[in-house]
């Protein structure tokens, strides 16, 4: 079963709230936690994987928090995916052909080959704006 992750959704979610205070100051983890209703401990942990893939940046100080590392249009789900999740990998033996005797003469290979390579490109596709603009009047 291809299944994305809690902490995924998670993110996006939370990522959503950044955008859409993206010109506004930055937004403080635990006003994100609340609203959102994900533990604070979590969003931490995923916004240290954001902040280090560079998709958000923090800022210190009494009226610091996050903000967006670029523009929401600029932002793309499989930067997201990646920051939070790492390469994308539907099957290992896609990208460590060598973990299976097989996959010189595998005929199913080539599918999930190609089935990567299109959730990639959807994922590429999409970006936070889009996201935002598709659930609007949507409470997220």
């Amino acid at each position: 079963m291809i299944k994305i992750s809690t902490k995924m959704r998670y993110g996006l979610r939370a990522l959503l709230e950044l955008a859409k205070n993206s010109s506004a100051k930055p937004v403080n983890l635990l006003n994100i936690s609340k609203k959102q209703k994900i533990s604070f401990k979590y969003l931490e942990n995923i916004f240290n994987l954001l902040k280090n893939n560079n998709v958000v940046r923090s800022i210190r100080g009494p009226s610091g928090g996050y903000i967006l590392a670029k523009k929401p249009d600029d932002l793309s789900l499989y930067d997201i995916f990646t920051a939070i999740n790492g390469p994308l990998n539907i099957a290992d033996c896609i990208i460590y052909p060598s973990i299976c005797g097989n996959s010189s003469k595998c005929q199913a290979n080539g599918i999930w080959n190609e089935l990567q390579q299109k959730i990639k490109e959807y994922f590429e596709s999409k970006t936070l704006e889009d996201i935002m603009k598709s659930n609007e009047g949507v409470k997220v």
